[in-house]
């Protein structure tokens, strides 16, 4: 962290405890737990630069708590970029280019096979789109 950084992210961290709602929850005894909840860390000095931005935006009630390096779109099931990949690559490397092919092999890949591609979880999915560049 750069001198400037450094320096950026004490004037953020000053921002926070001087904020009202800082000081209110602090008063009520849940600031560390409004921390742990919505950052996963239980004080404010932990945060990188980019979660204390966050959390002044949350504190002014213009934005919802964000953990660094997590997406919403990280959970759940397979994009439908990731379902047109597998299914192009199926389409481009099988010998036998049925569905029911494919969900075969993505059995063997992963262990259990989806009614549709639909259901493949992003992880699994990215494990086909890996096991299809390898034929």
């Amino acid at each position: 962290m750069t001198e400037g950084q450094k320096a950026f992210r004490k004037n953020l961290l000053a921002k926070v405890h001087q904020h009202p709602f800082c000081k209110e929850a602090k008063g009520l005894d849940t600031w560390n737990h409004f921390l742990q909840n919505g950052y996963g860390v239980d004080s404010s000095a932990k945060l990188s630069i980019g979660e204390l931005l966050n959390l002044v935006e949350v504190m002014n009630s213009k934005s919802e708590p964000r953990i660094s390096g997590t997406r919403e779109s990280d959970i759940g099931y397979a994009s439908s970029k990731q379902i047109y990949v597998i299914d192009t690559l199926w389409k481009d490397k099988a010998r036998d280019k049925s569905d029911l092919a494919l969900r075969k092999f993505i059995k063997r890949t992963i262990k259990s096979m989806p009614l549709h591609l639909s259901n493949l979880s992003k992880i699994d999915a990215s494990r086909v789109i890996t096991a299809l560049k390898r034929i």
